[in-house]
């Protein structure tokens, strides 16, 4: 009797169904592990977003109660005009957050390995600039080297820097997967920080401060802050205090001095 041959009839419908059968197999599982994958980005970002939102919710409530104790010290006008301040900060807020989900959407490139939208360094320095000529000052005053060089601090920042809670002191990064890139949260986070700095600026057309300072002219806050004014007491000496607060840095720094003329010899 004859020995059959691994190329025999007999065994060649079988080989053929076992290789079609691992690569089945082979792709289901591959299609499982990218889901997985994105699984766990989604529940990374909750837990971010879950995060900011107990800030924003501990901030609210400190604000909160700072108002709750000055309220009766209040007159009727400064107290519905402190509201209606609340209110346009918080629609600017949102309507600024769609604003930076269209910048990204514009510029974002799909992933294929993590099957999601993301930024990376290079497609980051044109989104920078545009985001400094539509929410900033934009290159005004700048030389192009300046303006290379704070493009090039911001792309840096984002990459390298990241968000400190003021009560846990834990440390987020923006790039928070540490992979070179930005997806939509990441990026609206580290621009809304961005914006802050941006508010905070001298001579700033930041519409949170032009909605402030609109309020602060109308005639029902004129008598009242008049009357503060005369209320305070005179200081012997002025002093100033400057927040130097920039994109490289991570925590504020605090530097006072009298208001007296430095030789340039002198250091702060």
């Amino acid at each position: 009797m004859s020995e059959l041959k691994d190329d025999h009839p007999i065994f060649s419908g079988s080989t053929q169904t076992l290789e079609q059968r691992e690569k089945e197999i082979k792709e289901e599982v591959r299609t499982k592990l990218k889901r997985v994958q994105e699984l766990r980005h989604a529940l990374k970002n909750c837990d971010i977003l879950a995060n900011l939102y107990n800030e924003e919710t501990e901030e609210q409530w400190e604000l909160y109660q700072e108002e709750m104790a000055t309220r009766s010290s209040k007159s009727k006008a400064n107290y519905l005009n402190e509201g209606k301040r609340h209110e346009s900060n918080s629609a600017n807020a949102k309507i600024r957050t769609e604003e930076l989900k269209k910048l990204f959407q514009n510029s974002a490139q799909h992933n294929p390995h993590l099957g999601y939208p993301v930024l990376g360094k290079g497609v980051m320095i044109s989104v920078t600039g545009e985001f400094y000529r539509k929410f900033g000052k934009g290159r005004q005053g700048m030389s192009p080297k300046e303006w290379r060089e704070k493009i090039l601090r911001t792309v840096n920042e984002a990459f390298t820097g990241g968000s400190v809670n003021t009560k846990t002191g834990t440390f987020t990064p923006f790039d928070h997967d540490e992979d070179g890139c930005l997806d939509l949260q990441d990026f609206i986070r580290f621009f809304t920080y961005v914006d802050k700095q941006i508010s905070q600026e001298p001579n700033s057309r930041h519409p949170h401060k032009e909605e402030e300072s609109r309020i602060s002219r109308s005639p029902e806050t004129k008598d009242t802050t008049e009357r503060k004014e005369e209320d305070k007491p005179k200081e012997e000496f002025s002093y100033k205090h400057v927040f130097v607060d920039t994109l490289s840095a991570r925590k504020p720094i605090r530097i006072g001095w009298k208001e007296e003329t430095l030789d340039s010899n002198d250091s702060i």
